[in-house]
């Protein structure tokens, strides 16, 4: 397999095959279930089918982003209670907005991120995407 590599990279790793190789990456991410949130990944068809329900439900949203994960349960479980973790500071901005405006009263957006261990965790982005791409 390093063959291939290796002969990939001396044909193609050059600036004139950057677009295609762009289009590769991005077919190659979507192929591994990349950024196919919600219409590829089952979860929309997941909530619907399965935790549709008239009661009440608590969900934690752990990276929660703009928000898009809690719509979809509020739509199939417009009594769930939703906390919603997000801790990139403009991400956590859309998302409170879409909170306000929603009219998730009994729900709760925070700007913090979840893991096994507590402490202070420093967040990358990618250069040209603010928030991780939504």
């Amino acid at each position: 397999m390093n063959t291939v590599y290796s002969l990939y990279s001396n044909l193609f790793a050059k600036k004139t095959f950057y677009r295609m190789n762009k289009i590769l990456y991005r077919l190659a991410a979507h192929g591994l279930g990349l950024w196919n949130f919600p219409q590829l990944t089952g979860e929309k068809q997941f909530i619907h089918n399965c935790v549709k329900t008239d009661g009440a439900i608590t969900v934690f949203d752990v990276g929660a982003n703009v928000g898009i994960y809690s719509a979809e349960i509020k739509s199939a479980c417009p009594n769930a209670v939703i906390y919603a973790f997000e801790p990139h500071p403009a991400t956590f901005a859309k998302l409170s907005e879409l909170f306000k405006h929603t009219g998730y009263a009994r729900d709760k957006a925070v700007n913090a991120g979840m893991g096994r261990e507590a402490g202070i965790f420093q967040l990358f982005d990618y250069s040209n995407i603010t928030g991780g791409g939504r």
